[in-house]
């Protein structure tokens, strides 16, 4: 044969050859290839709809409002209605140092009064803007007594802590 042919036949041979690869792969790929029919198709996941809840209480508010202290001696929140008042005792010791801390969250403003100070009744009008609020005083006895009251046509929502500054 001459070199012409047996170019020629080389030639054949490598595309005869390169169609076999290629079917071959081919075959493979299909082989491969996930059956579309076999498996039942995915279900799509149920919409969870998320239960209503209840709003938070104020008072939660106003507790993120008010820092913790370990020498918090009473601390109370809550909502004060209109034209009333609330008071409290709270336990002290005579000449002992105190802070107390409030926060009034409504419009107008808040009336205070704590008794049993060495300074005698002390009296503080206060508004209700949402800030954080304090006045030390020094306790006369083995308790003081707080109370506020909210004049006004609307109530408020309270919270005041008293802290043992000693």
């Amino acid at each position: 044969m001459s070199e012409r042919t047996d170019g020629r036949l080389s030639l054949a041979v490598l595309g005869a050859g390169a169609a076999l690869v290629l079917a071959a792969g081919v075959a493979w790929w299909v082989a491969a290839a996930p059956e579309i029919g076999a498996e039942p198709p995915q279900a799509i996941p149920p919409v969870v709809v998320p239960e209503e809840i209840a709003p938070e209480q104020v008072e939660n508010d106003l507790e993120s409002f008010l820092p913790e202290f370990d020498n918090t001696v009473r601390r109370e929140v809550g909502r004060i209605e209109p034209e009333t008042a609330q008071s409290m005792q709270v336990p002290s010791e005579k000449d002992g140092e105190y802070r107390l801390q409030f926060v009034c969250l409504g419009p107008g403003e808040l009336s205070v009064l704590i008794r049993g100070t060495v300074e005698g009744d002390v009296h503080q009008r206060v508004d209700c803007e949402g800030n954080l609020s304090a006045f030390a005083f020094v306790s006369a006895g083995d308790h003081v007594v707080i109370s506020v009251r909210r004049p006004g046509p609307e109530p408020a929502d309270v919270g005041f802590q008293v802290i043992d500054v000693d």
